[in-house]
């Protein structure tokens, strides 16, 4: 704030404050202007961040949680480790015993994630692999 008054002082004194007829300037009425409408938004700005500071404080995760409640339940592996699952998942686990045992071994659910993305070229054809010519990016490089 010390920089602005500063430099309005040293544009007053430039500009000067009266015109020949002993009215305020026009730079001076424009310098006025300015800085007036310069203290307001940094008033504003200072009240916005006073209310988000004092009343949006976790107010997000607050209706976050009101939107999509936490439905997880622990879930135990064999081997002591403790993951967060869905309560549906859950039940399923406790009803069939095979899919149990794999997500048991495996430690995801079986089939997730587990079918490759296929990968396009820039015109929209399917890019084979084998040919290294054939890279997204279209220039014909890659590793």
């Amino acid at each position: 704030m010390n920089h602005l008054k500063s430099y309005t002082n040293k544009m007053r004194s430039m500009n000067g404050t009266t015109d020949t007829n002993g009215m305020p300037s026009q730079g001076d009425q424009e310098l006025t202007q300015k800085q007036n409408e310069n203290e307001k938004t940094s008033m504003q700005q200072g009240n916005a961040l006073k209310f988000l500071n004092t009343y949006t404080r976790d107010t997000f995760d607050k209706l976050f949680d009101r939107i999509i409640p936490e439905t997880g339940v622990d879930y135990t592996f064999p081997d002591g480790g403790t993951i967060k699952i869905n309560a549906d998942l859950k039940n399923r686990l406790d009803n069939d015993p095979q899919l149990k045992q794999e997500f048991d071994i495996k430690k995801k659910i079986p089939g997730m994630g587990e079918t490759e993305m296929p990968s396009y070229n820039l015109d929209g054809t399917l890019r084979d692999k084998s040919d290294p010519s054939t890279y997204p990016s279209g220039i014909g490089v890659g590793p």
